[in-house]
């Protein structure tokens, strides 16, 4: 007399026949929980949070401020741990930033932000200086004669500063000209509004340029810096200001020359440790300068456009539409932003949607065309290779995949279903089911997903925001064996299903749903409470014999 006995629950291996396996394997292992073997139910995403938006594609959370975005392509950063301030491209027409608010005012909440053009845009126009002094030279214009003075070859430039303290490039140096040293000039601005997106600076800062005679008083050595005289109020149009600064309180030389805000169409932003804003324009990385999120200087050209980005540790994670990269996160000891190591990753894994990027604990996964892709350090694999086929994989549209890296596991969803893949990595990582606990079905459609840094995630539907396994309603698992495949036609006469918290006669205040299937055909079902054998009808055989469990109880 045959049996056949569940006492681990697994999950399901699409590449496998419908028998193969060992006994935890599922052919159906839908919403069901399996930590260490025991089939358990999830809690239904609890809402939390009203957006305002008709569709949450895009979420990003610091503290308990969210950002969201209606756009599928928006990435959010946050750039300075001690500063509220959020960084963004795909959201706005350019690279953006906004303030955040006091986040222990507006706990839980959407805050309405004010978004500006990412960098400070050098002036355009030179400014003009007039009312200047100058005397006629003397034999050494280095001693004073008389009423004579110190001469100067002098000009003047000046740039824009926010209020981050973030300055531009120079504007064009006004015209050379020959003045007293200690004479005053008064300067003319000419300044338009500036482009669409930028919000108005705070200051003009004013800088002069000043070179003396040479010590025989017959040839004027070049201007060779300039030194700032004063901030004053930002503001458009055409003005004057007068430079009464003596030459003893000029400041320090200007340093800005080589900042440039970003390029408008940069995509796919992140940002490193040491404080650098990554984000690529087609086949370009683009890097800004440490901590200073308004300058970048430099970038590198890769081989592949560039699809997404994200950073773990000390590595820039890049994925293509071809190979590939791990580039050198921390900033190099010399004055050069873009001499960083870059590793080509040999193997091609093309990123099949942005959305499904994420990073691990150690290095960074994605959906590509062949699987789910894992990259840590120089090495890579397809992570789902050992569970499912090529073809396998499409059923699951990695075209369409939004991804999240919670307490261990890589959690998909599309428009259709969700899985949850144990990645096995970090301090959630558990190996009691091995292969076999690693792939479980979803059945929700979130249009977004985001973890929290507090270990926290959050799903979107439609436009309201609701945090993972929160709810006080469980959400029914159905779980189902693989084929149980008999050497010859059985009939089996008894049933027993082991409920963990109703033990010796106790009931269950929420029975469970059993289905006994033989050669594709329920052949019985019923709803049990406790853990009393029953018995099953007779008058059938069956070789390929299923069991399919729905509830919620242990």
């Amino acid at each position: 007399m045959g049996s056949i006995r569940i006492s681990a629950f697994g999950g399901i291996k699409p590449n496998e026949k419908r028998g193969e396996g060992g006994p935890s394997r599922a052919s159906v292992a839908i919403d069901s929980k399996i930590d260490r073997g025991t089939l358990n139910s999830w809690r239904y995403p609890a809402k939390e949070i009203e957006t305002g938006l008709d569709k949450v594609c895009s979420i990003y959370n610091d503290d308990c401020c969210f950002v969201v975005s209606e756009k599928p392509c928006a990435n959010f950063v946050k750039g300075d741990t001690n500063c509220g301030r959020v960084f963004s491209t795909g959201h706005m027409a350019w690279p953006a930033y906004a303030n955040l608010p006091d986040c222990a005012k507006t706990c839980g909440e959407v805050p309405e932000l004010t978004w500006c053009r990412l960098g400070v845009p050098a002036p355009t126009n030179a400014p003009t200086a007039s009312g200047y002094t100058l005397t006629a030279p003397v034999a050494n214009p280095f001693i004073d004669e008389g009423d004579q003075k110190k001469r100067e070859m002098r000009s003047y430039m000046y740039t824009f500063v926010n209020e981050w303290g973030e300055e531009s490039a120079p504007s064009p140096a006004s015209a050379v000209f020959d003045a007293d040293i200690s004479s005053q000039a008064t300067l003319a601005f000419s300044i338009p509004p500036l482009d669409e997106g930028y919000c108005d600076p705070l200051y003009i800062r004013i800088y002069r340029g000043g070179s003396g005679w040479n010590e025989t008083g017959d040839v004027q050595t070049q201007i060779a810096e300039f030194f700032y005289i004063k901030d004053i109020s930002f503001r458009t149009g055409n003005f004057t200001e007068l430079d009464n600064v003596p030459a003893s309180d000029l400041g320090e030389t200007n340093g800005t020359a080589h900042y440039a805000p970003p390029l408008a169409n940069l995509q796919n932003l992140a940002v490193t440790n040491e404080g650098v804003l990554v984000a690529s324009e087609g086949k370009n990385l683009w890097f800004s300068e440490p901590w200073k999120f308004h300058a970048w200087a430099c970038n590198m050209n890769l081989d592949d456009c560039i699809e997404g980005i994200v950073v773990a540790a000390d590595t820039i994670y890049v994925a293509t539409n071809g190979n590939p990269y791990a580039i050198d996160a921390t900033n190099p000891k010399e004055d050069c932003l873009c001499c960083r190591q870059v590793n080509k990753i040999p193997t091609p894994a093309p990123l099949m949607c942005k959305r499904s990027m994420v990073a691990t604990m150690n290095g960074a996964i994605w959906a590509s065309t062949t699987g789910l892709v894992k990259l840590t350090g120089n090495t890579i694999q397809v992570d789902t290779h050992s569970h499912m086929t090529e073809d396998d994989w499409q059923e699951w549209f990695p075209h369409d995949i939004k991804g999240a890296f919670y307490k261990g596991a890589y959690y998909g969803f599309n428009s259709e279903r969700g899985f949850r893949w144990d990645i096995n990595e970090g301090m959630y990582s558990d190996a009691y089911l091995g292969e076999s606990g690693k792939f479980t079905e979803l059945s929700f459609t979130p249009t977004a997903v985001w973890v929290t840094k507090h270990n926290i995630m959050y799903l979107a539907f439609d436009g309201a925001l609701h945090r993972w396994d929160a709810s006080d309603t469980k959400m029914p698992y159905k779980w189902r064996t693989k084929l149980n495949i008999e050497a010859g036609l059985r009939n089996f006469s008894i049933m027993k299903i082991v409920f963990e918290r109703w033990m010796r006669g106790k009931q269950s205040p929420t029975p469970v749903h059993v289905r006994l299937i033989a050669d594709d055909v329920v052949r019985f079902e019923r709803t049990v409470r406790d853990s009393h054998p029953f018995r099953l009808p007779k008058g059938y055989d069956g070789l390929n014999w299923e069991i399919e469990v729905t509830g919620i109880e242990p």
